[in-house]
């Protein structure tokens, strides 16, 4: 029971990863389409605040 409760944990979270890289996707080929072009580093990550 609770092997089978983890598995389908794990699937859900893969489910949610692949979707989330697929809306990432859509969205940076629509801005691209826009002409917004991001050149401030690495896509999908927030800003490091230093030190």
């Amino acid at each position: 029971m609770a092997q089978e409760a983890a598995r389908d944990l794990v699937r859900a979270r893969e489910d949610t990863r692949g979707d989330l890289m697929r809306i990432r996707h859509r969205i940076s080929k629509l801005l691209l389409r826009h002409g917004h072009v991001y050149y401030g580093g690495v896509a999908w990550t927030g800003k490091q605040s230093s030190g």
